[in-house]
């Protein structure tokens, strides 16, 4: 049982943003069944005080959530349009480094799906900042190297 807040659309599914259990959590509505409404009063107002449900999906990838950080990522100049995309302009800050790279600085929560999304442009990317979340990246890349050692060798 959850005290529904508001309805989200991200990379073309809706997911339902509520309360649940002392935290906010997200939920694929398309993936629901047995819903029903219990009557009872919402619950959860002062946590949803707490974000900006503006730039809720710019940072939360996939809606899974995790630590919230302000990162900043080197892109290659082409990918300005994907970074503008996902981080926005309000609350994101974009730099030129050279004429082939600009960096962003931007909220995002840390999750598996971050790692994975940037793992998805190659070399094109790189974090530069905070030195914790590219340890954890690192860690990360090698939880996922180790998958694919053969284990008999």
């Amino acid at each position: 049982m959850v005290s529904p807040y508001q309805l989200l659309i991200n990379d073309g599914n809706y997911y339902l943003l509520a309360y649940d259990r002392k935290k906010i959590r997200t939920y694929r509505v398309d993936r629901m069944k047995g819903v029903s409404f219990t009557g009872e009063l919402r619950e959860g107002q002062e946590e949803f005080d707490k974000i900006d449900v503006r730039t809720y999906a710019q940072r939360v990838f996939s809606m899974y959530s995790g630590k919230k950080k302000r990162v900043t990522i080197r892109f290659i100049n082409m990918l300005l349009d994907v970074a503008v995309e996902r981080f926005g302009t309000k609350d994101a800050q974009y730099s030129v480094v050279d004429d082939k790279h600009f960096t962003v600085s931007a909220e995002v929560e840390i999750s598996d799906l971050f790692f994975g999304w940037l793992l998805s442009f190659g070399r094109r990317v790189k974090i530069l900042y905070p030195s914790d979340v590219l340890e954890d990246f690192r860690a990360y890349i090698e939880k996922m190297r180790d998958l694919y050692i053969p284990e008999d060798v």
